[in-house]
């Protein structure tokens, strides 16, 4: 840690804390963790309690992956927590030394499971997905998507939260267990496009399960995990 990189004053102790005079009040914090951080007299966010458990770092995580002023940094020396920092491309926010074989990694496959009674085709998924965006758009981002199309087995949904880039999204279903492809042709946003994706599986009941690879890396592994970052 530099002096650049001083930790606000009222930072509690632990490994996540927000830089001093990094502050914008973007509020990104406060959508993807709201439980843990808070704002000072002068509208300067800072962390107000360390996560306690797997969903709070998840929540913290995904916090340091969408401050655009990466003002969240971690000075702690969890292994795991350092490892998924550098697969998002942000070991640059580690006070720790990161190991040279923690690079990054783009897990664009999903797989996850269903209940029985849930029979729905690869389409019938695929439109399910593209209705929900609807329930996200707000005053700061509106979702759109194109007509499903379908080839076979599979069903492909393209949707935008920007203007009109449009991100690809591939759907495979069998009677229990579905497939998810992001195209590696996807650059910009696609950690975006995992996330949305991954909020819609995750808050339906029907599935479980939930898994995702890296392009070289599929089926059971140690590199599969049950978030994309």
């Amino acid at each position: 840690m530099s002096n650049d990189e001083k930790p606000h004053p009222l930072n509690v102790a632990g490994g996540f804390y927000v830089v001093d005079g990094c502050c914008t009040a973007c509020n990104v914090p406060f959508v993807e963790a709201p439980d843990l951080f808070a704002y000072d007299g002068t509208q300067h966010c800072y962390v107000a309690r360390q996560p306690s458990n797997v969903t709070e770092l998840n929540a913290a995580i995904r916090a340091t992956w969408a401050a655009e002023l990466q003002c969240i940094r971690y000075r702690g020396s969890d292994k795991d927590t350092i490892r998924r920092l550098a697969e998002i491309g942000n070991a640059h926010l580690c006070d720790s030394p990161v190991p040279t074989d923690m690079t990054e990694v783009f897990r664009n496959h999903l797989t996850f499971s269903r209940i029985a009674t849930n029979t729905a085709s690869s389409a019938e998924l695929a439109e399910s997905f593209a209705k929900s965006l609807e329930s996200k758009s707000n005053e700061f981002v509106t979702y759109k998507s194109q007509r499903t199309t379908v080839d076979g087995s599979q069903a492909t949904v393209r949707f935008a939260w920007f203007e009109d880039h449009f991100h690809t999204v591939v759907f495979h279903a069998n009677a229990t267990d579905c497939h998810i492809t992001i195209p590696l042709t996807e650059k910009t946003g696609s950690r975006g496009v995992a996330l949305t994706i991954h909020d819609w599986v995750s808050a339906n009941p029907d599935f479980n399960n939930i898994r995702w690879y890296s392009e070289s890396d599929r089926g059971p592994s140690a590199s599969s995990q049950p978030t994309p970052i």
